[in-house]
This record gives structure tokens, C-alpha cells and sequence, in this order.
């Protein structure tokens, strides 16, 4: 591996970390914030750590798919203009989502194990895999716009937080969208792999023409 490819790596690893902390920040945020409107409410502490868990795994999802949009106008332009080739950007990427996918993940599964509520694992796992997905589907996306300019990034951004933000929160029945499909599961974890690995082609065709923006 060439100096500049160790460099890149190192680049996108260490946003993938940021990412983590960002997750991290907001999932501290969120518990208190739970926490304070909860008070004096029966079932507060399950109501809290429904909310976090829910909350948390989407946004995973939504996290990773928002600076995945953003990368190819900013942080991929950054790498080029380094001297990286765009193989290196490609790989770099993809190292970025799966270090924030794995550090998030790695939270949440000590949090529910820690909690004694094992039952979340699988949706944590199975919301891991949704956000591997729309990361590729957020670079595909991101490429596409941005001849556009930054500015429609940020209306795309308003959108879509605002659109992961009223989809997949716990329904009446305090259950997420994955859970009310659990017995669809390894349908909706086997469809989300296989049409990660089609989009990652699809990805790495539309980078052999990436530029420095």
C-alpha cells in the first residue's frame, strides 16, 4: 500500500470514529432529554431505554446515509485533491461506514447487554445491515447531486433527517418498525446485503469518474 493509500485509509478511518462519538454525543443527549420528560410517568425506565434503543438504531441508519450524501462533494474531493486515487477513495469510504457501523454497534449491544435486555441484539444487528445499505444507496445519491452544489445537500439533509425522523420511532405499541417485522427479518437482512453488494458496484462505477469538486 502506497503512502498516499495509508493516508487516505487513515483519513476515513478517523471520520468513521468521529462518526461513532457523534452517535455517541447524541445517544447521551437523547437518554437524558428522556430521562427529564419522563420523570414521574409509570414504566419511565423502560420508556427511556425503548426510546434510546429505537432511536439510536435509526439513527445509525439516518447518520450514515447523510454523510455518506455529503462525501462525494466534500470529504472524497478532499482525498482527491491529496493526490489519492480514486480506488483509494472507493475503499476509504466503505472503511468509514464499517468503522462507524461496527463502533456503533459495539455501543449499543454493551448497552442492551449491560441492561439485561438481550432482545435487541437482533434489531441492532439487523438495523446495522439497513445502514451498511443506505450508505451506498447516500454515495450514489451524492454523486448525483452534486454537480448541483452544496446548497442542495442542505436541503437534502433538512429532508430526510426530517423524514427519519417521523418513520421507524416506536409505534403505540412500543415496537420498531423492525421488530413489528421480526418474522421478515432474514427476508429483510438477505435483500439489504445482496442489494448492498449490487449498489457498491454501482458505486465503484460511478467513482472512476469522481473529481475534485
Amino acid at each position: 500500500m502506497s503512502e498516499l493509500s495509508k493516508r487516505a485509509a487513515k483519513y476515513y478511518f478517523i471520520q468513521g470514529i468521529k462518526l461513532v462519538m457523534v452517535s455517541l454525543l447524541v445517544l447521551i443527549f437523547g437518554g437524558v432529554m428522556w430521562t427529564f420528560f419522563s420523570m414521574g410517568e409509570a414504566n419511565a425506565f423502560e420508556h427511556v431505554l425503548n426510546m434510546i434503543f429505537s432511536f439510536g438504531t435509526l439513527f445509525m441508519i439516518m447518520l450514515n446515509f447523510l454523510y455518506s450524501m455529503y462525501s462525494p462533494a466534500w470529504y472524497d474531493s478532499l482525498v482527491l485533491s491529496m493526490g489519492a486515487r480514486r480506488k483509494d477513495v472507493f475503499f476509504g469510504e466503505l472503511l468509514k461506514q464499517i468503522t462507524f457501523i461496527i463502533g456503533t454497534v459495539l455501543i449499543y449491544i454493551i448497552l442492551a447487554v449491560s441492561l439485561h435486555r438481550p432482545e435487541h441484539i437482533i434489531t441492532i444487528l439487523t438495523c446495522s445491515i439497513i445502514s451498511l445499505l443506505m450508505g451506498a444507496v447516500g454515495l450514489i445519491v451524492g454523486h448525483k447531486i452534486k454537480k448541483y452544489g452544496r446548497v442542495v445537500y442542505i436541503i437534502f439533509v433538512f429532508v430526510n433527517a426530517a423524514l427519519f425522523a417521523t418513520i421507524g420511532i416506536r409505534q403505540a405499541d412500543g415496537k420498531t418498525l423492525i421488530d413489528a417485522h421480526a418474522d421478515s427479518r432474514y427476508v429483510i437482512v438477505s435483500a439489504a446485503l445482496l442489494l448492498f453488494a449490487i449498489l457498491e458496484f454501482v458505486v465503484y462505477r460511478i467513482n472512476k469518474k469522481a473529481m475534485v469538486v
